[in-house]
């Protein structure tokens, strides 16, 4: 598997279901699951979402995209509006939950 492609999770959940029949370690069974499970949610969670599949919370700041390319902002519950409060209106057609900041000290 190249270091790039991304993890089948179909396949993870055959693996988890192989160490149950081959061995008694459930543990590492539930494991492999758990590990399936996260990167289902991490995937959903930056999936870029169609604007026309559903929009963010009111003025929640997210990553927003369209032809222009990317930029951060929010949906003010009637049109979107870009950090410098640009009005961006029809043109976004993605938008994502922001990544977290980093933790710690630094």
């Amino acid at each position: 598997m190249s270091e790039h492609q991304p993890i089948d999770l179909d396949d993870l959940q055959r693996v988890a279901v192989k160490v149950r029949e081959l061995t008694d370690d459930n543990w590492l069974a539930d494991m492999v699951d758990l590990a399936a499970d996260e990167i289902a949610r991490l995937r959903e969670e930056r999936r870029w979402v169609p604007v026309g599949e559903r929009l963010p919370e009111s003025e929640e700041w997210v990553e927003l995209a369209g032809p222009w390319g990317e930029t951060i902002g929010w949906w003010d519950g009637e049109t979107w509006l870009e950090a410098s409060d640009e009005t961006f209106d029809s043109l976004v057609t993605h938008w994502r939950k922001r990544t977290p900041g980093p933790e710690g000290d630094g």
